[in-house]
Parts: C-alpha cells; structure tokens; sequence
C-alpha cells in the first residue's frame, strides 16, 4: 500500500511520536510531539525532558535566556500547530467515518 494512501487512516499515515530540531536565531530546540496522547515535551541533547534553571543566576546568564525562550516560544507554537492539525485530521476522519456508518444504515433501512 501507498504512503499516505487515501485507504489508511489518519492515525496510520501519521507517526504515533515524532521528535525534531527547531532552529530559531542559531537556537537549537529539541521538540517531541506524542500525537497520541496530544502531548509536546522539550529534550535535551541526550532526548530526556529539559529541565531549566532560572534560579540565582547573573543578570548575563539571565539576559542570555531571552534569546533562547524567543527559540522555545517558537518551538512551541511549530509543533502546536502540528499537533492540531493531526487532531484536526483525525477528528474530520471520525466524522466521515460516522457519516459512512450512518447512511449504511440507513441504506439497509430501506
């Protein structure tokens, strides 16, 4: 069967997790989106969740981050959208797949 066949659902064309690089300004971000359960987690190098810390730092340690929360922020909105539109996806399916279910019906009605 075809890649993105019209044939397999949306759950089965799409990755149950995906993990990226998002570049804004030189930052590097790593985002994983887990469709399945509709979840975004930001990862370090290594892939397990980032922690930050803000605590007692330097005002150019601090005035650092800005450029950085600029990367995530950015991040964050990308794999949002993403994560929308497969749900936005997989609800339309269920709808049509309903519709579908329904008109059988009620064709074997008549």
């Amino acid at each position: 069967m075809k890649k993105n066949s019209p044939t397999k659902s949306v759950s089965e064309r799409y990755p149950i997790e995906e993990t990226f690089l998002f570049i804004h300004k030189g930052i590097k971000v790593r985002v994983h989106i887990d469709y399945k359960k509709g979840l975004i987690s930001l990862l370090d190098e290594m892939g397990k969740p980032q922690k930050y810390c803000f605590a007692e730092r330097s005002i150019e340690y601090m005035n650092g981050w800005r450029l950085v929360l600029q990367g995530i922020d950015a991040a964050i909105q990308e794999a949002e959208k993403m994560l929308l539109a497969y749900q936005k996806k997989v609800e339309k399916e269920k709808e049509q797949m309903e519709g579908r279910v329904l008109k059988a019906i009620l064709k074997e009605d008549l």
